[in-house]
């Protein structure tokens, strides 16, 4: 996939914003609050698990206006709360991978922290950097653990990639900024990984929540 400056500039890692109040909605029938969000995702908490690769309306409201503000999302990863609140109970929390072809999240956010309903998340790129670094170092060294060939992968993991294939197929164009994206990040880190192309796009657009090495297996046996 050959990329352009326009396209380079495009694909470099976006913002995350935290939410300072609390910002509540749904995702299909699904009750939520917003736990974080940029323009491309967000990370939601809700009290009943919703399937991963669901795919749903998210819908919010911003804090003293009466618009909604809806954006199609597919779920990348959900997980159960370590902890229990204060109350004994444990949420859950998923990623979102969101469309916002029509720029309705953008306008939500700027608008969300000119109240102080949101701020930007400034570490959380500088993690994700170190993250990935420290993570391929110990890939190098053999302190990773892969899935074996005869390890079965999970049913909704296969049916997430090869959904997200699929999307990503039919989206040439929406393909080529995943994988740069992938590409300028990795390249911003100081880190080298081979991988496919699509498979990079694939392990992007799913927020990384898959490993690239199982990515490429499924992709090998479908």
């Amino acid at each position: 996939m050959n990329s352009s400056p326009k396209d380079v500039a495009d694909a470099r890692t976006e913002d995350r914003y935290v939410a300072q109040t609390t910002l509540e909605g749904t995702f299909g029938s699904s009750e939520v609050a917003i736990v974080d969000i940029g323009e491309h995702g967000a990370q939601m908490r809700h009290p009943v698990p919703i399937k991963l690769g669901a795919i749903a309306r998210l819908t919010f409201s911003v804090p003293t206006e009466t618009r909604q503000v809806r954006a199609q999302g597919t779920v990348v990863w959900s997980k159960l709360a370590t902890k229990a609140d204060a109350s004994g109970k444990r949420d859950f929390f998923s990623g979102l991978r969101l469309d916002d072809s029509d720029g309705v999240i953008k306008e939500a956010i700027e608008r969300l922290v000119s109240t102080n309903a949101l701020r930007p998340d400034r570490n959380s790129l500088e993690k994700k950097k170190r993250m990935l670094a420290e993570k391929e170092k110990a890939r190098q060294h053999g302190g990773v653990k892969f899935i074996g060939q005869r390890m079965r992968i999970p049913d909704d993991v296969i049916l997430l990639v090869r959904q997200t294939r699929a999307r990503l197929a039919d989206n040439p164009a929406e393909s080529v900024k995943w994988y740069n994206r992938a590409k300028f990040s990795l390249d911003q880190s100081g880190v080298q990984i081979h991988a496919r192309e699509d498979v990079l796009a694939i392990w992007e657009y799913l927020e990384r929540s898959v490993e690239i090495d199982i990515i490429s297996r499924i992709i090998e046996e479908t």
